[in-house]
């Protein structure tokens, strides 16, 4: 018996992919890779798009030949069709799963993490589901709600990949070596880590700060005015493979800095506001004051950890400014959810003002709710504030439920796979009361 719908969310596929390599994707082979996981006979198959784009209309012979109907989506507002297919995507699940009691396995192609509410919906009716997608395009909530995550195969070589994403650090680390005399002559001497300990760069910069102070230019820059700590930067990124001193709870560079040249010979120096350098500790330079030395690495399951690496990449989530603004935000979010269902960012925060908060605070608490999986944009190609949105929270606990799962994922895989729960705990008091 026929048991499986399969819905495409087209715009999350060709979004998270990127136009430019349309001719890369298979519907053929995303089922072709469905099927080799025996999920069952297939009843339904739906595909949502505005499938009037010249640009899809490579898709179109794929779906005639494998029976997939083609939804078309138009949007009811300016940059809304991303929004209004998910919405129909999701009212269609919820019509088949009332309807057509045989469908016993929703396989949902996507990596959009709102889908995530859908997901539990359904299992709340004992339904199987099953997502899919590319998995550097698949949202980490999404794939945990899942019964089961099935990802596509990626046909793009790293180099592709690595233009489609607008990374080109290979190119960045070698115009900076090339620009930078000191670099250019001590840096072929090392080799580069992939994998590594605090202990490893401890090792590998010290022998860098022993070349610095032995080259002829180098050492001349480190009597007389300085070495700007951007030099060192570059250096690092090159010499470590996707440096990041925050893995090592070291909050800043020059916290970094200050650890790692203690009993090197050299100090760092500091004119304020902002501009550091490292010289020799016998050096003193006019205007500048002498910064102390950090003897001890600090805490990486600590609070102040943790808010720092929700600081930094993406998603980027910063405890709000006021707590109860937050959660009387929130409220009104729940309170009015009818309104704001495709609504662009500005009317969102003129809607807000009616609360007495600060537009500034009104819309860093938005991005937290973006950052959160709670506010969903329609078009993550544009930049934020020119998307439309909708909230898609049905009570307060799956909000907070959905923005914890993100804070506490994106700190386990920051840090080393652990996390202090009680020093979390301290983090997310800064959102609700616990």
């Amino acid at each position: 018996m026929k048991n499986i719908a399969i819905l495409y969310d087209i715009e999350n596929l060709v979004g998270g992919y990127n136009l430019k390599y349309l001719s890369e994707i298979s519907l053929k082979n995303i089922l072709k890779k469905l099927k080799e996981k025996n999920i069952g006979d297939i009843a339904i198959q739906k595909a949502y798009a505005d499938w009037s784009n010249s640009q899809l209309s490579s898709f179109k012979w794929e779906i005639a030949d494998l029976g997939i109907e083609p939804i078309q989506m138009y949007g009811f507002s300016k940059g809304s069709m991303k929004n209004a297919s998910d919405i129909q995507l999701v009212i269609d699940a919820m019509e088949i799963l009332h309807t057509k009691s045989f469908i016993d396995t929703f396989v949902i192609v996507s990596g959009d993490g709102g889908f995530s509410s859908l997901v539990k919906k359904i299992s709340e009716y004992g339904k199987k589901v099953i997502g899919c997608a590319y998995k550097n395009t698949a949202n980490t909530i999404f794939t945990k709600v899942c019964d089961e995550f099935i990802y596509i195969d990626d046909t793009l070589n790293k180099e592709q990949l690595e233009k489609l994403q607008g990374i080109k650090l290979e190119e960045n680390k070698k115009m900076q070596i090339l620009q930078n005399p000191i670099l250019k002559e001590v840096l072929p001497k090392f080799e580069r880590l992939d994998n590594y300990t605090l202990n490893d760069m401890e090792q590998s910069i010290k022998r860098l700060l022993e070349e610095l102070k032995e080259n002829t230019i180098s050492k001349d820059v480190l009597k007389t005015k300085g070495l700007n700590i951007s030099v060192l930067k570059a250096a690092f990124n090159y010499l470590f493979t996707e440096f990041n001193h925050s893995k090592f709870a070291f909050t800043k560079l020059q916290d970094f800095l200050r650890f790692m040249l203690k009993d090197s010979g050299l100090k760092l120096i500091l004119k304020e506001p902002s501009e550091y350098r490292v010289v020799f500790e016998d050096v003193n330079l006019s205007g500048f004051k002498d910064v102390p030395f950090m003897q001890e690495t600090p805490s990486i399951h600590s609070k102040e950890n943790y808010i720092n690496v929700l600081k930094k990449g993406s998603p980027v989530i910063i405890p709000p400014l006021n707590k109860e603004n937050f959660i009387k935000m929130v409220a009104y979010f729940l309170e009015n959810r009818e309104e704001f269902l495709d609504i662009p960012f500005s009317e969102i925060v003129e809607e807000l003002k009616v609360l007495g908060i600060d537009e500034t605070e009104i819309i860093k608490n938005l991005y937290i709710l973006i950052s959160g999986n709670s506010l969903r944009g329609d078009n993550p190609m544009l930049p934020l504030k020119e998307q439309n949105y909708y909230f898609s929270p049905i009570t307060k606990e799956e909000l907070y439920d959905n923005l914890f799962d993100v804070m506490k994922e994106k700190i386990i895989s920051f840090i080393d796979g652990t996390i202090d729960n009680d020093e979390f705990k301290k983090v997310i008091v800064n959102f609700k009361d616990i």
